[in-house]
């Protein structure tokens, strides 16, 4: 399984530092474990988390990290980004909680949270006891030239995508490929019409086009399955080629063979403009 490069900052200035297979690339930070003064250790609650900063003599050290996992689909689809996470480090050196503080792709976001809360840390320390302190460093995902997604389930992430892919793109698809990704029942649902999905793939018109059309790209994604495995949600916002954004969902199951084939494809029919950067 594709892992996450992974890039850490530590306290005092120091310099962000790739660490993954790519070649190193540096950054200057301006991140710190800044001063508010902190309760004694022995007088610390530690049921709830430290001040937004707290003064140490010595930072915490990483003893364990984990890369994170790479989104299947994101690696499929090439998308890349960052991820900045804030965690909390109890005195022994324990994740307690991490939070989400700045996100180029929210697709990356569970990924990095996980990844985060298996970290290790050697505490911080202040008047020669450990103390709980809160470190901020960022998940780097890039992909190598030499990166593949292998298959991990009779359908697997990869050739789920590349079928969705392939109808937002607006591609034809054959009837075996129909045959093999969809529910014989599978229904599309464009504005207020619903129609065979088999249906509205095979043929040309307004719910075909909704859909996808030649030029159209997938910009973000993002997919959750159930607590049982039995079923998958897969949202999607694709871009034309005038910049306008479309969201679908995609409701896939797993048949009675245990391959997942998608029963539902949702779309709305509305055309959104990304905010101007002011």
């Amino acid at each position: 399984m594709r892992t996450a490069s992974i890039i850490l900052i530590t306290a005092l200035l120091v310099p962000i530092v790739s660490r993954g297979q790519d070649a190193p690339e540096r950054e200057e930070s301006s991140q710190s474990i800044a001063t508010l003064q902190a309760p004694s250790a022995s007088l610390a609650d530690t049921t709830k988390p430290p001040p937004e900063f707290v003064p140490v003599e010595i930072e915490p050290e990483v003893l364990v990290k984990k890369e994170p996992v790479y989104p299947a689909l994101a690696l499929k689809a090439g998308i890349e980004g960052k991820v900045w996470v804030k965690s909390w480090i109890d005195e022994q050196g324990m994740v307690r909680d991490v939070q989400i503080i700045r996100s180029d792709n929210d697709t990356f976001n569970q990924a990095a949270i996980d990844a985060a809360k298996q970290f290790r840390f050697k505490p911080a320390i202040l008047n020669g006891k450990p103390v709980a302190v809160w470190v901020t460093f960022p998940f780097k995902f890039k992909i190598g030239k030499s990166d593949s997604l292998k298959a991990s389930s009779p359908l697997s992430a990869d050739s789920l995508l590349a079928f969705i892919q392939d109808v937002v793109h607006g591609k034809k698809i054959d009837k075996g490929r129909l045959e093999k990704f969809l529910q014989p029942d599978a229904q599309a649902a464009v504005g207020g019409s619903l129609r065979g999905l088999a249906d509205v793939l095979s043929t040309q018109g307004r719910m075909r086009a909704a859909l996808g059309v030649p030029g159209n790209t997938i910009s973000c994604f993002h997919s959750t399955e159930s607590d049982d495995k039995s079923a998958m949600a897969v949202l999607i916002e694709t871009q034309d080629t005038k910049g306008g954004l479309h969201f679908q969902m995609i409701c896939v199951y797993r048949d009675s063979a245990g391959r997942w084939r998608i029963r539902h494809w949702y779309c709305d029919q509305k055309v959104y403009q990304k905010p101007v950067s002011l």
